[in-house]
């Protein structure tokens, strides 16, 4: 029997938990494992797990059902009866050294009632964010007042063209 009222007020709580290496090593490998646990009350369906790969992994293998677009990785879960739990593998070679980062997310067709933090997982530090353009925001101010003075020496000069 359904019962609405959990339906409604609860859905599915699908929670991620799991293990990663914060750390990578150019030439060496690595293996993310990734848990989607439903504590329910309800089956949750259209289980996927996005996972965004770290710069400099290259994707090895992953567990079936894993697709790879760029530099994200989308596994279909499928079906999670309330309770259940799929564990998700992927594996990277490194082409870099240092500090990495990989952020994984679920989604479903129902509600999730999970709280907003354990429907996300994340292995190391996030990036700093970085200005929009190519250069620092004083530059463009420096650049438009450079650009007026060439423009006003431009029209100086073409007046001094004309017959008077």
């Amino acid at each position: 029997r359904l019962d609405l009222l959990a339906a409604v007020n609860q859905g599915t709580a699908i929670t991620l938990s799991g293990s990663g290496p914060t750390q990578a090593l150019s030439g060496g490998t690595a293996t993310y494992s990734i848990v989607v646990t439903d504590s329910g009350p309800l089956t949750a369906t259209d289980v996927v797990l996005t996972d965004t790969l770290p710069a400099g992994a290259v994707l090895a293998s992953s567990s079936p059902g894993c697709t790879l677009a760029a530099s994200t990785l989308t596994c279909a879960v499928g079906t999670l009866a309330a309770g259940g739990k799929a564990t998700v593998t992927i594996n990277v070679k490194w082409t870099v050294s240092g500090p990495v980062y990989d952020s994984a997310s679920v989604s479903s067709d129902q509600m999730n009632s999970a709280a907003a933090a354990q429907q996300s997982l994340a292995f190391g530090t996030a990036p700093a964010n970085v200005s929009d353009g190519p250069i620092p925001p004083w530059a463009y101010v420096l650049l438009a007042i450079l650009m007026g003075f060439a423009a006003r020496r431009q029209l100086e000069q073409s007046a001094r063209r004309l017959p008077r």
